[in-house]
């Protein structure tokens, strides 16, 4: 055979069959087309494969939540409607406005097309008056075969979606923890070098590149002991480490702020209400005045000296410290107008009776508040004083019945060398007025001994090799060496939330 006319013969075949394919195509889409009430509707169609049935647009579409329409009333047809608390009924149920007919949601969207009802996927349920009735409503429906299928194939779907959240839920959760178990880490090393007044940075070694510091020291002692950490450590973005000196200045205010939370509540819920304010001053290595505030009140029976802030101040005259004073209290949720007495020392600029501090805050609160100078041994002499000036702090004195009946008691009291304080607390209900009254005299403040304390610290701290320490940093550690108590029980996790919410951190932790 010719060669041209063997070759001439097969494109005319080819071209015959590129010419009939088109035809051949929709024979067999013609054939898979199964028609239904819903596909000759007007309104959107929903199309699975080559098979079309029609879902009205305000209902749940293939692949969508369940939609469950509630109206304040309902289309009437022969004053019968749709009632909105089928959906508590039947949980599968969904209504369409645009047809005002009930749908199921699963037998919509799981089961075959061919075994579906339509009455309740495409055209919809409408018989109102016996949607109820278990021989022709939704009871009968819901027990169908079909139904009960597409309702375990709904609740299989949900089973998937729920599962896959709690895993992705469970993956993110662990990763917060071993990030807040990090940072926990540096929080404890910092705790621990503050609590025993140790400096946390050390001399740059320049051949080794790195600083020798106990805190860079100590933390990587922490991570060689906790392989836990040290894997943590491994995964920890470096651009993330928090163990720069921002980032300590950061966590020493987190634990300021823990800690002053705690003491500022503990005045709060005190015994009574009154407290005494003590104040002193004294500069630091770098000329720096620092002063020291602080709170004496009863709680639980029990009279407590709590440092509340060191604050610093370039102006040294009356009106700035006055101002100063009442701004903390005011800025620690403290009020001011429950002040019992002041104690501070014999520098004029506190104890002067025209213009000192003293004399000023009587003048802004607008009542007598005793001044009580730093004299240990002037205590009897103070309280004395004090309750001639009751009436202008309107304590409370007991009745005579009321005093008769403390006396009686407290000669009873087999322990002579208990606090009587301490006794009359357990009795504070019986003993109201008696008990408010001695603790509020024991709140009166006879010395500035824990301001002076509070300087032993400064000094420890703000040694010659750490004078260029920002005073922020320094008045925070030496806040919390002094309320070492404290600063060891505080919450980790409080610290860890203050920190988090100072700015936006790189790697996160809630």
């Amino acid at each position: 055979m010719d060669i041209r006319a063997f070759f001439g013969k097969k494109r005319k075949v080819e071209e015959k069959i590129d010419h009939e394919e088109p035809h051949c195509s929709k024979q067999v889409e013609a054939q898979n087309t199964i028609a239904t009430p819903s596909s000759m509707a007007t309104g959107s169609s929903t199309h699975v494969g080559n098979v079309s049935y029609g879902i009205p647009s305000d209902i749940a579409q293939i692949g969508k939540p369940i939609k469950q329409v509630v109206l304040d009333t309902y289309p009437k047809q022969h004053n019968r409607a749709f009632v909105s608390d089928w959906f508590k009924r039947y949980k599968w149920l969904q209504y369409s406005i645009e047809k005002d007919a009930a749908f199921c949601y699963p037998c919509q969207q799981f089961l075959p097309h061919g075994s579906k009802q339509t009455s309740y996927t495409s055209t919809g349920f409408r018989n109102w008056k016996n949607a109820t009735y278990s021989k022709t409503g939704f009871p009968k429906h819901e027990k169908s075969i079909s139904h009960i299928q597409a309702m375990s194939m709904w609740q299989e779907k949900l089973q998937r979606i729920s599962t896959s959240s709690s895993v992705e839920t469970m993956i993110h959760q662990k990763l917060l923890e071993k990030y807040r178990y990090y940072v926990k880490s540096i929080i404890e090393v910092i705790q621990f070098l503050i609590v025993n007044e140790l400096a946390l940075r050390g001399n740059y070694i320049l051949e080794e590149g790195k600083e020798q510091g106990l805190f860079q020291n100590l933390f990587e002692y922490t991570c060689m002991k906790d392989p836990n950490l040290n894997e943590i450590l491994t995964h920890i973005p470096q651009n993330a480490t928090y163990r720069s000196p921002e980032i300590q200045n950061q966590i020493v205010q987190s634990m300021v702020q823990a800690v002053r939370s705690s003491i500022v509540k503990a005045i709060n819920e005190s015994d009574v209400k009154w407290f005494t304010l003590m104040e002193d001053g004294t500069r630091d290595k770098n000329n720096r005045e620092n002063i020291a505030l602080a709170i004496r009140y009863a709680k639980d029976g029990v009279v407590n000296e709590s440092l509340l802030v060191v604050k610093t101040t370039e102006n040294l005259d009356a009106a700035t410290f006055t101002e100063l004073t009442l701004n903390t209290l005011t800025e620690n949720n403290i009020d001011p107008s429950c002040m019992l007495s002041q104690c501070y020392d014999g520098a004029s600029v506190m104890s002067g009776k025209v213009s000192g501090v003293a004399t000023r805050i009587e003048n802004k609160l607008g009542r007598k508040i005793p001044y009580v100078h730093c004299y240990n041994h002037r205590l009897h002499l103070i309280v004395v004083r004090t309750i001639s000036e009751m009436t202008f702090i309107s304590l409370k004195i007991p009745s005579r019945e009321e005093v008769s009946v403390v006396k009686a008691y407290l000669s009873r009291n087999a322990d002579k060398m208990e606090n009587t304080l301490q006794v009359l607390y357990r009795q504070r209900e019986a003993f109201k007025d008696t008990y408010e009254l001695f603790a509020s005299v024991a709140t009166i403040g006879c010395s500035t001994a824990v301001c002076e304390s509070t300087f032993s610290s400064l000094t420890a701290i703000n040694r010659l090799q750490r004078l260029s320490m920002g005073h922020e940093r320094m008045a925070g550690m030496v806040f919390l060496a002094f309320e070492k108590k404290r600063t060891k029980s505080v919450d980790l996790n409080e610290v860890l939330r203050i920190f988090n919410n100072m700015a936006n951190r790189r790697i996160q932790l809630f």
